[in-house]
């Protein structure tokens, strides 16, 4: 078989599967899903507590979640934060859009 031949094979084989492979990808995600927020109601309710071991696997949980669901830029954090109070939302929003002006 010639290299374009077997090319054409992997691809047709590639797209047959690819509905299964797609089910299976919902399927993993599903679970993952499940089992980070089991992790989150199993540590979280010792982190308001004040448990700094369970406080630091929460913020990993949460770290992970942003990147599952696309919430967080990797190697990026701000370089400020957002002003409290006394300016209140106003402010807020205003910093938002000051973030967003400014070059990467």
């Amino acid at each position: 078989m010639s290299p374009h031949g077997v090319q054409l094979s992997i691809e047709r084989g590639m797209a047959a599967g690819a509905p299964r492979r797609a089910d299976l990808l919902d399927s993993a995600f599903g679970v993952y899903v499940e089992r980070i927020e089991s992790l989150w109601a199993a540590f979280y309710p010792e982190a308001v507590r004040g448990n700094v071991k369970a406080a630091e696997v929460c913020r990993r949980l949460l770290a992970q979640m942003g990147d599952l669901y696309g919430l967080v830029q990797r190697g990026r954090v701000p370089d400020e934060f957002p002003p409290v109070a006394p300016g209140g939302p106003d402010a807020l929003a205003e910093w938002r859009a000051n973030r967003l002006k400014r070059p990467s």
